[in-house]
């Protein structure tokens, strides 16, 4: 029986599982990599408009969902758990919407509307292949089933009603007590965790020999 140790550094246990990870891109074929493709039109008022936003405060993490049509009609916060990042939690509010879209039976066209360039590149990019965007893309491929659902950039801080009222409340979601959404470590935390115990005095130097062993059996650099 061969075991399998968890990799440490002097003493600090790495669990991988602990982290998320990244599929091999060469396990799809190119032609069935997906793409979720956003443009930048702004809102029209006239059809269902979900609008997300995060934020991060004090260490906490937090994804807001508001839904109007003709008026708000829906509202939903998540608290991530404290390990989360602000990518994660921008991705996580999407998600949010794609499901809350499920629940929409007769309706044919939904907006989502993000002023997160980088979550809609990362789900825009057939080549990104870690496991929340995986996740988004399937649950995307899902809402899709019975609808039509767009995804939109629009920019941060400039009026929109939807936008506005997503970033009010976004703050509150880092206040709820109990955590709503579970997911793992993102991969830049491996280095977070890192620093973290290179301050506490327990090695020595950039980076233990043992630290650059352990980025390199995660495939990361620093």
């Amino acid at each position: 029986m061969t075991v399998i140790k968890t990799p440490a550094v002097h003493g600090a246990e790495f669990n991988k599982s602990e982290y998320e990870s990244v599929s091999d891109l060469w396990d799809t074929y190119p032609a069935l990599r997906k793409s979720v493709l956003f443009d930048l039109p702004e809102p029209f008022g006239s059809e269902i408009e979900m609008y997300k936003d995060r934020s991060g405060m004090e260490g906490r993490y937090g994804s807001h969902l508001v839904v109007l049509y003709y008026g708000q009609i829906h509202s939903e916060m998540r608290r991530l758990e404290d390990h989360a990042s602000v990518y994660q939690a921008e991705l996580v509010a999407i998600h949010m919407a794609l499901t809350w879209t499920l629940k929409l039976k007769e309706v044919k066209s939904i907006n989502i509307y993000s002023d997160s360039r980088s979550a809609l590149q990362a789900l825009a990019d057939p080549s990104n292949t870690s496991e929340l965007v995986l996740e988004f893309k399937r649950m995307h491929e899902l809402a899709t089933a019975r609808r039509m659902v767009y995804l939109h950039w629009l920019k941060a801080h400039v009026g929109y009603l939807g936008n506005v009222l997503a970033d009010e409340s976004a703050k509150d979601a880092t206040k709820i007590g109990d955590v709503g959404w579970t997911w793992k470590k993102p991969r830049s935390r491996i280095i977070k965790d890192l620093k973290e115990l290179q301050l506490s005095g327990r090695f020595a130097g950039l980076l233990a020999p043992k630290a650059g062993l352990l980025l390199s059996s995660y495939q990361m650099s620093i």
